[in-house]
């Protein structure tokens, strides 16, 4: 008899210990791959937006660029690819400039504000080299004011011969 009520309450004792043990192993493995589908969801999500960025930015500065898929395609590898922009030269004269525009956000504020400055035609801005795209929308001379403009908004500035 006292085995059998010795049996009853380890039984009925350890039954919810070993329950809340596979509770807490179930709710990792969920934590686990739900971490799993988020970070899943955010790679696509950055390659989503990484195409419809360089799409926008082939409308509006009129240059062609090399597209990041491509690029990891053409290496045989899945992790981001290389700085380098494959670009066509812009009709008319096209101005350079080296600056330390080096942030995604520096660079969407200055071609906005370039984009607003009297003569400029069009405005890119490649962020991984800091080079800056200008052309001018009429035949002067708007180096100075583009160079002004940035040096104006904190970000160092030279002028570089442009690409034949």
């Amino acid at each position: 008899m006292k085995k059998a009520c010795l049996f009853f309450i380890v039984v009925f004792f350890w039954q919810p210990a070993f329950s809340q043990i596979w509770k807490e192993k179930l709710n990792r493995v969920r934590e686990s791959a739900a971490e799993k589908v988020n970070r899943k969801v955010n790679e696509k999500i950055n390659e989503g937006v990484d195409k419809g960025v360089e799409a926008i930015e082939d409308l509006a500065t009129g240059k062609k660029t090399k597209k990041r898929s491509q690029e990891r395609q053409a290496s045989g590898r899945n992790e981001a690819p290389d700085a380098t922009v494959t670009r066509t030269e812009f009709e008319g004269r096209e101005l350079l400039f080296q600056t330390s525009i080096t942030t995604a956000a520096g660079k969407e504020k200055m071609e906005h504000i370039l984009r607003e400055t009297d003569g400029v035609s069009s405005v890119s801005i490649d962020s991984d080299t800091g080079i800056v795209y200008v052309t001018p929308s009429s035949g002067k001379d708007i180096s100075a004011a583009v160079a002004d403009t940035i040096k104006k908004n904190g970000y160092s500035v030279k002028a570089k011969n442009p690409k034949k």
